[in-house]
């Protein structure tokens, strides 16, 4: 990865985090409302102006999957999936912001199993504004994106101590799209260890979900504000000596 695509990176996932609108040429990410732009016919487009993100996807798709190495089993699967579902109907689709939201009018089906694992389960990954160093893969860049636009998934204590450690929430990009040199997050992930699925306490399993439809603002720590400050400052300094 170079430096510029890492800084780039960097500032996006931020952006996401705290709940910031981000157009990579007419895709619209997280929050859902439809853009005005659209693409020209002859570029074929990957991105769409729908909430679904991408042009090859038909509706929202969440997917549930158990990766844990020592409780993996098909009822905690079915718990979250029925939690999620819960959410999706009770919380989220009734929050004041979803009459107006581009979700409002896509389907939005929750599924067990995910078609792609988990990125920060991959050896040599790390969280680009959790965890992340230069040293270490930073982002899974896909050609053609996958059906599913949100993963929760189910993963040992010892993953949310590597990548998560005193963040403020469980998000993480899973698969980015460029077009034109422009990369957007089209697919996230929300990682739970199997004592968060199923306990009896759904608020953080709530809030973690509002986050990613764009309905609940994250919040950042002083020091990942003055990380991206940093970045910022590095990024003009370096982009000034390539021009």
């Amino acid at each position: 990865m170079t430096r510029k695509k890492y800084f780039t990176l960097t500032i996006f996932a931020a952006l996401v985090l705290l709940g910031v609108t981000v157009y990579g040429k007419g895709g619209l990410a997280h929050e859902g409302h439809e853009s005005d732009d659209t693409h020209s016919e002859e570029y074929h487009s990957n991105f769409t102006n729908r909430a679904t993100l991408t042009s090859n996807r038909d509706k929202i798709t969440v997917c549930i999957e158990d990766y844990t190495q020592s409780t993996s089993n098909k009822a905690l699967s079915e718990e979250l999936k029925l939690k999620t579902n819960n959410i999706i109907n009770e919380k989220v689709k009734k929050h004041i912001k979803w009459k107006n939201s581009g979700y409002s009018k896509e389907q939005i089906d929750i599924v067990e199993g995910c078609s792609f694992a988990p990125f920060l389960l991959d050896n040599g990954t790390a969280h680009p504004v959790y965890s992340g160093d230069m040293n270490k893969k930073l982002d899974r860049v896909i050609s053609t994106a996958s059906k599913e636009q949100l993963g929760i998934f189910i993963v040992d204590q010892s993953v949310v101590d590597k990548h998560f450690k005193n963040a403020p929430d469980r998000w993480s990009p899973e698969e980015m799209l460029c077009e034109h040199n422009e990369c957007v997050e089209v697919t996230s992930g929300i990682y739970l260890t199997p004592d968060e699925v199923s306990g009896n306490e759904v608020n953080y399993l709530e809030k973690e979900i509002l986050k990613r439809f764009g309905f609940e603002q994250g919040q950042l720590t002083s020091a990942q504000h003055d990380q991206i400050k940093k970045d910022e400052l590095q990024k003009k300094a370096f982009l000034s000596k390539e021009g």
